[in-house]
């Protein structure tokens, strides 16, 4: 057959068979790619809507912030000390005495808890006498007998007191009573004594009865008369002289105004003895306050007995 020949129908109509039965394959062919097709869609949308619901009961951690890196903090600059305040210097020591204790143990009490040194002087023969005497001594105080001589005029000194018509022994042995009367004494001051403290005779013969048992003798100065002084000086044996009287008027503003005046004379000397009494309810009181003041002004309050020590 010549190449321009036509195929004959029967070709034709065969060929058009075979092609027309190869259509249902390909379509189902392409049913199952869109059947697979499908599926694959559903799983993954299953595996997503899985993941979204464990994302929402257990959801991620979060991721920590990394920590900043610690910058270290400057050393604190120390502050300067504060520079202490300058002890004043010590110019002068005050000795202070409290008389006439002996008739009660609250008036005493107020002294005795004081924070500084001072003398309480009991008066003999009465009925708290050593009672006191021993509060004192517990209280860490030093005590002297407050011995009663006779003064100018009539007024009676008390018991256990010295008169210018006395002789050695009878001197002698009322002192004696009187020391025992108030034991562990420490000194003697007079009780009174304007008319017995002029009496040179009878001041050299007490000098000499506390000298002989070591005990230091403080002269009141109950008169400007006093010959204590130049006797002690005579027997040379070691006495104080009251400077001030604190209470001539019992009121805080005199108290303040003595005290004040007593530490102008220890600054000026170098020491001064003032002398209170236990019967000034207000003397407790200014001196605990007045106390730092003196130190302000270069003056302490001392031990009387230091004067013994320093000989």
């Amino acid at each position: 057959m010549s190449s321009t020949e036509k195929p004959s129908p029967r070709k034709r109509s065969g060929s058009s068979r075979s092609r027309g039965r190869r259509k249902p394959a390909r379509k189902r062919a392409k049913a199952k790619r869109s059947a697979k097709g499908f599926g694959l869609v559903w799983f993954l949308l299953g595996l997503l809507a899985g993941a979204v619901a464990v994302w929402v009961v257990v959801p991620p951690r979060p991721v920590p912030s990394p920590l900043p890196t610690p910058v270290p903090s400057p050393s604190p600059v120390p502050s300067p000390l504060p520079s202490p305040s300058p002890t004043p210097r010590v110019e002068g020591v005050l000795y202070l005495i409290i008389d006439d204790a002996g008739y009660s143990l609250d008036q005493v009490a107020p002294f005795l808890s004081l924070p500084f040194p001072l003398t309480v002087s009991v008066l003999p023969g009465l009925p708290l006498s050593k009672e006191v005497a021993l509060k004192v001594q517990e209280a860490g105080k030093t005590l002297f007998l407050h011995l009663p001589m006779e003064p100018e005029g009539d007024e009676d000194p008390g018991p256990g007191a010295l008169y210018v018509s006395m002789s050695w022994n009878e001197i002698e042995k009322v002192i004696a009573e009187d020391l025992a009367s108030v034991p562990g004494v420490q000194g003697v001051n007079n009780h009174m004594g304007s008319r017995f403290t002029k009496d040179p005779l009878r001041m050299e013969w007490i000098l000499s009865i506390l000298a002989a048992g070591g005990l230091l003798f403080v002269d009141s100065r109950t008169t400007a008369e006093s010959v204590v002084r130049e006797t002690a000086l005579r027997l040379g044996v070691p006495v104080m002289e009251r400077d001030v009287f604190l209470d001539n008027e019992q009121t805080e503003a005199y108290v303040e105004q003595a005290f004040m005046h007593a530490v102008q004379i220890a600054r000026r000397r170098g020491r001064a003895v003032a002398i209170g009494h236990v019967w000034t309810r207000v003397l407790p009181g200014v001196l605990d306050r007045m106390a730092d003041r003196a130190r302000n002004e270069g003056v302490i309050l001392g031990d009387i007995l230091e004067v013994l020590e320093r000989r």
